[in-house]
């Protein structure tokens, strides 16, 4: 293909500039709005509307990166509290999926109100803080179940942290609960978890 000469080719297909929306909107005219509406999923009364993921609209706050999120949140656009209840939301509308086994609410707002207090401090706070995270059930939370995935383990609440959800606790992450995970982190499919597989939302 490197060696084809396309020069003074025309095109065969344009793209329409216009912004993603995660709801119904007018057309403007700049949007061209014969082809928004022809091409759009699903088109009424001079308005598109953008597919739903997992049949729902997810909120913005949790379409952001962790680096969006940091610069967020440190320039007092969000706080930590509005982040993580928004996420505690997401995940407990998408408890389909099975991604989160034990879930941490209380322990997330807590966590939630300290990044808050560290974000408006005077000295600078670490980039993790103010941002919810989901911790592996591999590792160890103290006084919240830790199996590893496994029914061997039922119940365990370890009386201890493990070095590495206490380095982002002293961060500043804020835990929404435990994610699924293979038994002991035997395998890559997630298919040999005591809680169940974990379900793919692209297959879903």
């Amino acid at each position: 293909l490197g060696e084809v000469d396309i020069d003074g080719v025309e095109p065969m297909t344009s793209v329409t500039p216009m912004r993603l929306k995660r709801r119904d909107d007018e057309v403007s005219d700049g949007d061209q709005q014969s082809k928004v509406l022809k091409n759009a999923p699903d088109a009424r009364e001079g308005c598109f509307a953008v597919p739903k993921v997992v049949e729902r609209a997810m909120s913005e706050l949790n379409t952001l990166t962790i680096s969006e999120a940091r610069d967020r949140l440190r320039s007092g656009e969000i706080t930590a509290t509005e982040l993580t209840e928004a996420c505690l939301k997401e995940v407990e509308a998408a408890g389909a999926l099975n991604a989160f086994v034990h879930h941490t609410p209380e322990i997330a707002m807590e966590q939630a109100k300290a990044a808050e207090a560290r974000l408006q401090g005077s000295e600078e706070a670490p980039a993790m803080c103010g941002v919810p995270i989901g911790i592996k059930d591999l590792f160890c939370t103290k006084g919240v179940p830790s199996q590893a995935a496994s029914a061997i383990l039922n119940g365990f609440k370890p009386e201890y942290e493990s070095t590495v959800s206490q380095n982002l606790f002293d961060a500043g992450a804020i835990m929404l609960g435990k994610l699924n995970m293979d038994e002991f982190a035997m395998g890559s499919s997630n298919e040999t978890s005591t809680y169940g597989n974990a379900v793919n939302p692209w297959r879903r």
